[in-house]
């Protein structure tokens, strides 16, 4: 289950990311960068980094494709995309093993922009990155318990309800539990 979601959440970042226009810049430009040339360089740099899929991104250009995200939405945080590069940011941040920025950028999303269409989703992802990533229990098994709350009627509810029902098990601890559920021991 929790590599499913692992899977869903990378994939998802991957088509969002592939959805990109043209052109390239360096990190330092981006203080001279209006907003339409900001988004143009964050196209570019997605294409770059997402363009073959097979392979495996660069950790310095991932860094400043987060990085170009937190600008943006640091910048224009009134527009329609400051929450998108916020989740895109977050989504980079946990492949970078950033993992602390990641919980802070989706609790960020949550609180500022409740009415993003995502926003359900960085409050589950909180709860998935305490839980898979970082071992804190407590903190996943409170996160998701706020997501389920807030959302009940939110596809990743399953998922939350049994990650509760899971945490800190290893997988083997997981599979013998649903072997005697079952009663198939």
């Amino acid at each position: 289950m929790k590599n499913r979601i692992s899977f869903l959440v990378l994939t998802m970042t991957a088509l969002f990311l592939s959805t990109a226009c043209n052109n390239t810049a360096n990190k330092n430009e981006t203080k001279e960068l209006n907003q339409q040339e900001l988004q143009k360089e964050i196209s570019s740099l997605e294409k770059q980094l997402f363009a073959e899929l097979k392979q495996q991104p660069d950790q310095g250009e991932t860094a400043n494709l987060r990085d170009y995200y937190q600008e943006y939405a640091q910048r224009f945080p009134n527009d329609s995309l400051a929450p998108e590069y916020l989740f895109r940011s977050a989504d980079l941040a946990v492949y970078l093993k950033d993992f602390g920025s990641a919980i802070s950028m989706y609790q960020s999303i949550a609180k500022k922009y409740p009415a993003y269409a995502r926003t359900p989703e960085c409050l589950f992802l909180t709860g998935w990155v305490y839980d898979e990533h970082l071992k804190k229990y407590d903190l996943a098994k409170e996160a998701y318990e706020v997501f389920i709350e807030r959302y009940p009627e939110s596809p990743f509810r399953e998922a939350a309800e049994v990650s509760i029902q899971h945490l800190g098990k290893s997988p083997e601890e997981i599979m013998e539990e649903i072997m005697k559920k079952n009663g198939k021991e």
